[in-house]
């Protein structure tokens, strides 16, 4: 698998969004268009270990309406947003992200409790959107790219969410392709616009093939989600993220998250020791654990050399 490094953007696609339709607040009852997923395959049936849940990948279910997703697309592939939030590398030739605070209506839809209840019990695992920075993650492939849209890689948190924009209509190509423990390969369908599949990316090495007709777009949305609960295994990393990033503000997320995670942590020490639940060697442990995990913060950063 090849580590992702930075390149350059070689130019600007142009995009058709829909300027009819007014810019309102995400609003659950009329832009969440939930259905269920023909099928899910497990970790096991895929020959894989390890991950915090059963769930290996779904297949593709409606989540957002038509609507929701064109004003999605209107927020995302405006001229600000493409001009300060777009970034390329080795593994995908142009990618939008961090903007967030731009797009009020994209990110108030991804974080709706109901979106993240329908992608929690898909996933089989409570999950919440990992930070800001990585909700609604934007792939791109347009006409003329020759390569994947994304290259063969794992994600750098637990599970994705990755909603089709796009409208994939009599679409050849364009699937995510997923390496079973064997090595033997599965491919999902692609989703059709406003359609979404859930997979356990961080433990799963895939790739997004790009449609076999050179004149498509093919562009996804992909938030990234860890766990709720703070005592769950939480293997997230900042390999494929780091290179396509704002560092300043990345780094600034990652360590309040994990911050935040810590602190959840050290309540629940607090409270177990209180309480008898937890004996002294236990809460050792536990400790130990930490330490590993304030390590793994600053050297996932790259910008800090830490060893305990």
């Amino acid at each position: 698998m090849e580590t992702p490094t930075a390149t350059s953007i070689t130019h600007k696609p142009i995009f058709t969004v829909n300027l009819t339709l007014p810019m309102v607040e995400f609003d659950p009852d009329v832009h969440l268009n939930v259905g269920s997923p023909a099928y899910q395959m497990s970790m096991e049936e895929l020959g894989l270990s390890g991950g915090i849940s059963k769930t290996a990948v779904t297949a593709p279910f409606s989540l957002f309406t038509e609507d929701a997703v064109h004003l999605m697309r209107r927020e995302i592939l405006s001229d600000h947003v493409l001009d300060n939030f777009s970034f390329a590398s080795s593994i995908n030739s142009y990618q939008v992200r961090g903007f967030s605070k731009e797009t009020p209506f994209t990110t108030a839809a991804w974080t709706h409790p109901r979106t993240i209840a329908t992608v929690s019990k898909l996933a089989g695992v409570d999950l919440v959107p990992v930070f800001e920075y990585e909700i609604a993650h934007t792939n791109i492939s347009t006409a003329g790219d020759t390569k994947p849209v994304v290259g063969w890689h794992n994600d750098s948190y637990p599970f994705v969410c990755v909603l089709m924009v796009s409208d994939t209509n009599n679409m050849v190509g364009g699937e995510t392709v997923l390496q079973k423990g064997s090595g033997e390969m599965v491919k999902v369908a692609d989703p059709k616009m406003g359609h979404a599949t859930i997979l356990q990316g961080g433990y799963i090495l895939h790739m997004a093939s790009r449609p076999a007709e050179l004149d498509r777009e093919r562009i996804t949305l992909v938030t990234s989600f860890r766990p709720r609960d703070a005592m769950t295994k939480d293997d997230s990393v900042l390999t494929t993220v780091k290179p396509i990033s704002d560092k300043k503000e990345l780094f600034k997320q990652w360590m309040s998250y994990r911050a935040d995670v810590l602190s959840k942590r050290f309540q629940k020490m607090h409270e177990g020791l209180e309480s008898g639940e937890l004996s002294n060697e236990e809460t050792m442990k536990l400790f130990e654990e930490q330490e590993q995990w304030i390590a793994h913060t600053l050297m996932q950063m790259g910008e800090v050399e830490y060893k305990l």
